[in-house]
């Protein structure tokens, strides 16, 4: 190899190693951990952007304290994937229930729908959040299904108002790496959530969303873990740790606009 070839190839080397931006029409990822995230959520999230990266996907960090929503914004617009890991906010939501996010301050389920526009319909994935799979740290043994439900449907109805085309959300450790890989693999949002089952959870919920134009076409689904807490009543602790809404054929080839009445 002559010099000027060599010379060139280094260049190039280095550009994608060092690259800072996406290139024209890469697709990006958005990673935020907000404030007071579990342990081992650092490490975990690098994880993910690095499996991204591999993908072809140029990826965003924001972690606190560096997770300024003013930054963050212009940038989820344009994102593919967007993964939250922090608290869940129990007062955030549309209906001052559960939503929003808790990253350098309060970002509510309504500044969600007045800043987010997203442009090319993004899967949302969020873990360890109270409420986003059903459960919340401060539960009793069991809130009911409906309860889940609810705080499912309204964590991810601002996304959804936004644009979005699926959300998942796992209270489990290494689960947002596994959805990546199910979504690469072009598993359906179905697929997907049978693989919950075959690790032992329980099925609460997978059926179609109902009187709401945001998720029309789409199913819920819900799973939960069974433990047994006390054997001399029976008591049993129920945490729903698993959920998906998303049209249930819904692929990351097929991504599109969910279709609004």
């Amino acid at each position: 190899m002559n010099l000027p070839i060599l010379l060139l190839s280094m260049c190039l080397v280095g550009s994608l190693v060092a690259q800072n931006s996406p290139a024209l029409n890469q697709k990006t990822a958005v990673l935020i951990i907000g404030m007071e995230a579990q342990d081992g959520v650092v490490e975990s999230f690098d994880g993910y952007a690095n499996l991204l990266t591999s993908k072809g996907i140029f990826v965003y960090k924001f972690y606190y304290p560096k997770a300024s929503w003013e930054d963050i914004v212009p940038l989820a617009n344009k994102c593919s994937f967007l993964l939250y890991s922090g608290h869940g906010c129990s007062n955030c939501g549309l209906d001052n229930e559960y939503g929003g996010m808790v990253i350098n301050d309060f970002v509510s389920a309504q500044a969600i729908v007045n800043d987010l526009h997203f442009e090319n319909y993004p899967i949302i994935i969020y873990n360890h959040a109270c409420g986003s799979a059903g459960t919340s740290s401060s539960d009793p043994n069991e809130i009911g299904v409906k309860e889940a439900i609810n705080r499912i449907t309204d964590t991810a109805l601002p996304f959804f108002m936004s644009g979005a085309a699926a959300y998942f959300a796992t209270n489990y450790y290494g689960g947002p790496e596994e959805i990546l890989e199910a979504i690469f693999e072009g598993k359906s949002a179905t697929e997907l959530f049978k693989v919950q089952i075959q690790y032992g959870d329980h099925v609460v919920n997978n059926k179609p969303i109902v009187n709401s134009p945001y998720f029309n076409n789409c199913n819920l689904g819900v799973s939960c873990t069974k433990e047994l807490v006390n054997n001399s009543n029976s008591t049993v602790k129920i945490d729903y740790n698993f959920a998906y809404i998303a049209p249930p054929g819904f692929r990351f080839v097929t991504i599109e606009p969910v279709a609004k009445n």
